[in-house]
């Protein structure tokens, strides 16, 4: 064994130095070579010569943390890059005071000392971010609010075309008046899709009530939309032939584009005034043909879903069955009114409608040539309405006030 040739002034300043085995990293490096953390290579000061084959040199002990401080050194390399902690960026410290790099607070905050922490410009994306452009505002245009009207009734038709094999129905103006939960669901895509494109338009429908323009709207070009988001509920309940999506627009107190979309027969009505009605199953514009005498004539009529109506409504048709070919009962007004405009019905009319019933299927049989009027004589959409060929028009409005009809 090499004798300790260091002299007592030395061996006293090395017990003052970390205390070599006392410190953690001493520890452990006894535990993994099996002799005194003093016994590893030696560390020379400036001046000091060890002697070969002697132990460390006199007075020089290595210190415990400069070890511990290469072997954490060696363990960050090995991390991954991800959890690496990155030196030199100054970081939010909640509550503390202090902020990070942009926080503008601390060295760098003052825009008049440059060249500061927190005076680097933000470093630059691969990607620069997108942002979503602006809704583009479709124009009071008839041809663009009927454009709209169209998007609005497919989305709606896509929305319940499924019909779920569990509905939920409710009932409102009496037992026998149904809404679905597919009802209400159609009318908030329908709205979604119109405000999407004219957020500041009036909209009116029959599940969902009046939503009237924000304050502040231009009035110049206002549109009130009325929407039956599917009429003929009845109908789509019991999974039968005869419900629609009905969308009208209108401008300055006249309907000016509508659309009535029947799912079940895979066609699409629309108009535009002053520019014609068609059917996405025929080419070019619906036009009524001449028609037959009202003994021939086949009409079209539907009930009150209140009770001490509907039995007064029965009498009306008993007594006017004998005097036209047939009846008729499909149980939709605005496929009724498009029935007129595409020659399956020679008549159609009815009492205790809404606006929203025939706002749209009126302008599309109006534009198809067809007379449409209140029976009453009053503004169209206030209850009642008339819809035939203008030739038999006088005449069947004549038989209709004889029988009462307008006041059922």
């Amino acid at each position: 064994m090499v004798p300790d040739r260091r002299s007592a002034g030395d061996l006293e300043l090395s017990s003052h130095r970390g205390r070599g085995s006392d410190h953690a990293g001493a520890h452990s490096y006894h535990r993994r070579h099996g002799r005194p953390f003093a016994d590893t290579a030696p560390r020379h000061r400036p001046g000091v010569r060890a002697p070969v084959g002697a132990g460390p040199c006199p007075g020089v002990r290595r210190d415990p943390r400069r070890r511990g401080g290469r072997r954490a050194d060696r363990l960050r390399l090995r991390r991954p890059r991800r959890l690496r902690r990155r030196r030199g960026r100054a970081r939010d410290v909640p509550g503390s005071g202090r902020r990070g790099r942009w926080g503008r607070r601390g060295r760098g905050a003052d825009p008049a000392r440059p060249g500061r922490v927190g005076d680097d410009p933000p470093p630059r994306r691969r990607h620069p971010t997108r942002t979503r452009p602006a809704p583009v505002r479709v124009s009071a245009e008839p041809a663009d609010l009927l454009s709209l009207a169209r998007r609005a009734a497919d989305a709606a038709v896509a929305t319940v075309r499924e019909r779920p094999s569990a509905l939920e129905v409710d009932t409102k103006s009496s037992s026998t008046d149904m809404v679905t939960q597919m009802d209400r669901a159609a009318e908030e895509t329908i709205r979604a899709v119109i405000l999407a494109d004219r957020p500041d338009d009036r909209i009116v429908g029959e599940e969902m009530g009046d939503r009237p323009p924000p304050t502040g709207a231009d009035d110049a070009d206002a549109v009130t939309w009325w929407i039956d988001p599917i009429d003929g509920t009845t109908n789509y309940v019991y999974d039968h032939p005869g419900w629609n999506v009905s969308i009208a627009a209108e401008l300055g107190g006249r309907t000016v584009a509508a659309v009535v979309a029947d799912p079940t027969h895979g066609r699409t009505y629309s108009a535009v005034r002053g520019g014609g009605a068609e059917v996405s199953d025929r080419p070019g514009l619906l036009r009524l043909v001449d028609p037959p005498p009202l003994s021939h004539a086949l009409v079209a009529t539907g009930f009150s879903y209140d009770p001490a109506r509907r039995h007064r409504q029965g009498l009306v048709v008993a007594e006017l069955l004998p005097r036209v070919r047939d009846i008729r009962r499909m149980g939709a007004a605005a496929l009724d009114l498009c029935s007129v405009a595409a020659g399956r019905v020679d008549v159609y009319f009815e009492v205790g409608l809404s606006p929203w019933d025939i706002a749209a299927g009126s302008l599309v049989a109006e534009e198809a040539g067809a007379r449409v009027a209140a029976i009453d004589g009053g503004p169209l959409g206030t209850g009642s309405v008339l819809a035939a060929h203008p030739a038999l028009f006088d005449e069947v409005i004549g038989l209709l006030d004889e029988l009462g009809a307008a006041s059922v």
